[in-house]
Formats: C-alpha cells, structure tokens, sequence
C-alpha cells in the first residue's frame, strides 16, 4: 500500500541520513585510539611550569605592566592577568583587531609576513621566530609596543637584561629602553 511504501522509504531515509556521519564518527575515533591523541613537539615546556610562572608574574609584577610573551603559548593573560603583545590563540573577533593581531604576531616571529595554516605549522614557526630575537629586537618591540617586560621560554637562553626571576626554563627580564 500507498502508507506502507512511504514508511519504508522513511525508514530508508533516516539510515541514508545518518550513515555517513556515524561512519566518520566511527574512522575519527579508531584514528584516533590507534594513533594516541594528537601532539605538537617543539620543545615544549610543561604546562605546570607555565602556570607556575604566569602565578608568580601575577604577584611579582605591576598590574598595568605590558609584557612581550612568546606567542605561541596560550593562558598568559588569564592566569597572569597582564596584558601581553599578542598572544596566537588569543585571535580578536573583528576585522580591524585581526590585521592588528596579525601585524604584532609577525613582530613576535621577526617576520615581514607569516603566512602558515593550522596551529601546528602556525606554532612552530612562531616558535621558531622568536626564538630567533635578539636583544636589540625586545628593545625595539618593546619600544613599539610600550612594554616593560620581556619572556624567554627556552632552556638555556638568557638575555642580557636584568633578570627579574626564573621558574624552571621560564625567565622574566625587564626591558632597559
């Protein structure tokens, strides 16, 4: 009958609509139980020493201090509260804040214009950029960017600035201008 056809075809619509999906679902998740969840190496320091460090900057510093951060770590601005250059997962919302945001991130990787796709291409190269600034480059960003402080995340790398602190391979120097 006319009812029973249109039921069967339902019926049949439903399974179609939903097969492909629940199939993606299904590859996504064997994916990613056979491969471990996702990771990006770049000599990156542990978290806890970073949180450990933006704390200590939230009771050792001025609140109004403007801090040049590598930008390629995230949370500094809510766990130190401070404010900081620019930071890659803190991506403003407007177009106006965007060319902005890109313009300061290009700074932070000593770039004319960082082109990348995807946090961890986007990451490494900002890692690799600002690790890559020297002295006379902090100075003039923060000239630029009004900032007293400068961090540096890599083991073994020390500037030639007054130290303020250090927390495992964290340290926080002020900018002499």
């Amino acid at each position: 009958t006319a009812v029973t056809g249109a039921l069967l075809w339902l019926k049949n619509a439903w399974r179609d609509a939903f097969a492909a999906p629940a199939a993606l679902a299904a590859l996504l998740l064997a994916g990613r139980y056979l491969n471990g969840p996702p990771s990006f190496h770049y000599d990156e320091p542990p978290a806890e020493e970073w949180n450990r460090f933006c704390r200590r900057i939230r009771s050792e510093t001025p609140r109004e201090a403007v801090f040049i951060t590598p930008p390629y770590l995230g949370g500094f601005q809510l766990v130190a509260e401070r404010a900081e250059v620019a930071s890659f997962k803190m991506t403003p919302m407007i177009e106006r804040d965007l060319v902005e945001w890109k313009r300061r991130l290009n700074d932070l990787a000593g770039a004319t214009d960082l082109r990348c796709t995807g946090w961890i291409q986007c990451g490494s190269a900002l890692a690799g950029g600002y690790s890559r600034l020297r002295e006379a480059d902090f100075q003039a960003l923060a000239r630029r960017y009004q900032a007293q402080f400068v961090i540096i995340g890599q083991h073994g790398r020390r500037l030639d600035f007054p130290e303020v602190f250090r927390v495992g391979d964290f340290a926080l120097y002020r900018v002499p201008l």
